[in-house]
Parts: structure tokens; sequence; C-alpha cells
């Protein structure tokens, strides 16, 4: 077979004869507005940093009312199998969410449960202190971090054994299937946050997803 022939489709130019039937199609759609100091910092922070070749990051924000010392849950809506190598989440005061827009709530713990409330964390209630003291400057080393030192109440739900290469470079260590209207499960313990900002900012590898039991490769 020629060369020019080869994996060549006769596609028609009529309209009226169309080349591609479309039997369904699936719109995702997710507005995020930043604010001034939000953009420079994520310019900062984020300057050759992330190839999103590699990993999306996929954002969830709910306004709630958190009540002391319950179990406060949100199902989320825009995961359908993703493999996520790490998972964050943030609660913001939304009465000072526009001058202190990293300004985030100390929580007392955090997990997951699947529809039917089954803890998908292997039976473990993450607890502030150990999310915060332990396990982010264990997967996220940085001296001279804020978040590791304990000034910003920011909890990773890691994955992968390198969470950092895994958004950098695509280097699959470890993932999450992410799963279909999953809750979060949070717990502010004494305090009632009353209207709070919930974001769950999750990296996904952006190529790769799961349907059916099958890893599948877009």
């Amino acid at each position: 077979m020629p060369k020019t022939a080869r994996h060549v489709a006769n596609f028609s130019n009529s309209a009226e004869n169309p080349d591609i039937t479309l039997s369904s199609a699936k719109l995702r759609i997710r507005e995020q507005n930043y604010s001034g100091p939000d953009v420079a910092r994520m310019a900062r922070n984020y300057a050759n940093g992330v190839d999103h070749r590699f990993c999306d990051a996929i954002v969830e924000t709910t306004t709630q009312t958190l009540t002391a010392n319950v179990n406060n849950k949100y199902i989320t809506q825009n995961f359908d199998g993703e493999l996520s190598p790490v998972q964050f989440v943030v609660v913001r005061d939304m009465s000072d969410i526009d001058a202190n827009s990293d300004a985030f709530v100390q929580l007392s713990t955090i997990h997951r449960e699947d529809v039917s409330g089954q803890n998908l964390e292997n039976g473990i209630v993450h607890k502030e202190a150990d999310l915060r003291n332990y396990n982010y400057p264990d997967y996220f080393p940085n001296d001279q971090s804020q978040v590791s030192s304990g000034n910003k109440y920011v909890y990773a739900l890691v994955s992968a054994l390198d969470p950092v290469q895994a958004v950098k470079r695509g280097i699959n260590t470890g993932y999450r299937v992410m799963l279909k209207n999953e809750k979060i499960v949070i717990n502010p313990g004494s305090s009632t946050l009353t209207s709070h900002q919930l974001d769950y900012v999750c990296y996904v590898y952006r190529h790769c997803r799961v349907s059916n039991g099958i890893i599948k490769v877009y």
C-alpha cells in the first residue's frame, strides 16, 4: 500500500452526508473565579512547576454551615473513575475570604465514604494533627513551608508514594480511584462554622480513567 494512502479516510464535504453519527455526549464544565491576589500567587507558585500534560486539577467548591462536633457531609459531583495521586481539602470563612483568601480554617477530622456510608479510608478517620504535622511534611518536605510548619490548615490526602513527581512528571507511584458521588466527611471540632467555603482539590492523571474495572488511556 502506498505510504500516502495508509490510514486515510474518505470524508464527505457535504453537510447532508455526515461522516460520524454522534450517539451521546458528555460535557463537563467548571467555572473558577480568582481574585487578583489569587492569580498572582498561582503565577508565583506554579511557574514552571506543574506540567498539565500529565495531571489536571479538578476542583469542587461548596458553601456550608458546619455544626460543631458533628460529621458534616458533602457529596461530590464531578468525578467519574479518574485516578488521583493526591487530594487536598481546605475550608475558608466566607466572611473573610476576599481579604484573606488563604486564611484556612482548622478542622478536627476528615474521611470519605461511599454512597452507602461505608468508610473509604480502610476504616481510618484522619485526625487533623496527623495530616498537618506528619502526613504533609512527609510527602511535601520543605523547611520553609508555611503549611508544614503549621501556619496553614491545608489537609493533603495522599494516595501516591511520591505525589510531587506524580503531579510534575506523571510518574505513577500510586493512585486513588475517584468514585461518583462519594462523600467528604469533615468534623470542625468544638467550633460552629457559619457560612464557610469547602474546596476539594484533586489532581488526576489526565489521560487515564477506570471504566468497568479496566484502566483506560485516552
